[in-house]
């Protein structure tokens, strides 16, 4: 039988949906604690996986991240669900790399959260709803919107850069754009933090190397990733300072930096290989550790067979000796009546021989 996998700090839950399971055929098991029903569907992957915002410890948006993120977890059906999340949250955390499958409103409703299950154990999709797609097409135009104006300044410098009479070489070259994320106001109100999922920083190592090698600095602050040759920019981006070294200077300076990257990397590479090697050691510890629990169970089992055998036989003669004693109890009070009779019967027999001398007739 298969098994579902539900995370919900609401303990009710369980015997609210249980019928539902077994009608669909699935073995539930409820967790309240988030990272204790990852860590039982890392041992033992479940067919569906519901998991609810509102936990006691942590939120389910992040914990849908990790799974997500898991590559041993990361192909299980998941219903997320939530008793506060709106139509457009749902919509906008759906737009994630590390999105549910499918989501629900709380409290669950037996015969949505039936379909719904049923469709994701055939391996079916769940169709968007209208504020998905309402969302969709609105970051769509506005996506459209930019791309226009992007295009259309890039234009512009071209055309201002082939009329020019002189070009300077050593001008510093701005990275690649890349395109500008739309602003979301429902983003804003989520609740769950834009590093579940999101691309990561556009800049690549090659274009921080350059960046360095022309004496230009990378600001990380939010906002648009400009190009500017006189100062500070007040959004983040490149901001260009006059190389003063020679070229000599700037090949010495971008060979310094590739040198510190191969450095991390081989540091990383031998934390990684350090790693590897006790996560080895310890499972090899655990495999011994589970073979010698195993021999030493099949030692048990036939004891313990043996001490059920002899406490069965305990038992019989326990109720043999409780037999024996109510048997001499009964042979003794038989022995006490005997004893009696044999004394009256000498009484008898003196007051008998007490008469017949007193009658001249004894010996």
């Amino acid at each position: 039988m298969g098994k579902v996998l539900v995370i919900d700090s609401d303990s009710s839950v369980a015997d609210h949906l249980e019928s539902l399971w077994i009608g669909l055929g699935l073995q539930s098991q409820l967790f309240g604690d988030g990272m204790a029903g990852m860590a039982e569907a890392r041992r033992e992957p479940p067919e569906l996986i519901v998991l609810s915002v509102e936990l006691a410890r942590g939120s389910g948006y992040s914990l849908c991240n990790k799974i997500k993120k898991d590559g041993k977890l990361a192909e299980i059906p998941m219903i997320l669900a939530s008793s506060q999340a709106s139509d457009e949250t749902f919509a906008q955390h759906r737009r994630l790399k590390t999105c549910a499958d499918a989501y629900i409103k709380k409290p669950y409703q037996i015969e949505e959260l039936r379909e719904v299950s049923q469709k994701l154990l055939n391996g079916e999709v769940i169709a968007q709803s209208e504020a998905d797609i309402a969302l969709g097409e609105a970051q769509s135009a506005e996506l459209t919107h930019v791309e226009d104006v992007e295009l259309k300044a890039e234009e512009s410098s071209v055309a201002n850069l082939l009329e020019s009479e002189d070009t300077v070489v050593n001008e510093p070259v701005p990275p690649l754009s890349e395109p500008r994320e739309v602003e979301n106001l429902v983003e804003k109100e989520l609740p769950f933090a834009q590093t579940d999922g999101l691309a990561e920083s556009p800049l690549s190592l090659e274009s921080k190397t350059m960046a360095k090698s022309l004496g230009q600095s990378w600001s990380s602050s939010p906002g648009l990733t400009d190009f500017t040759q006189s100062g500070t920019s007040t959004q983040g981006g490149y901001t260009q300072h006059t190389p003063a070294n020679d070229l000599d200077q700037r090949l010495n300076h971008v060979a310094g930096v590739i040198g510190a990257e191969q450095r991390l990397t081989q540091e990383a590479t031998l934390a990684v290989e350090q790693a590897t090697g006790e996560l080895s050691k310890v499972r090899q510890e655990l495999e011994a550790t589970a073979a010698a629990w195993h021999t030493l169970s099949q030692k048990i089992e036939p004891l313990l067979a043996r001490l059920q055998s002899v406490i069965q036989e305990r038992d019989r003669l326990k109720k043999e000796l409780a037999q024996l004693a109510d048997t001499t109890k009964n042979f003794h009070g038989e022995i006490d009546k005997a004893s009696d009779i044999r004394r009256e019967a000498q009484n008898t027999i003196n007051t008998a021989l007490n008469l017949l001398d007193d009658a001249g007739l004894g010996e």
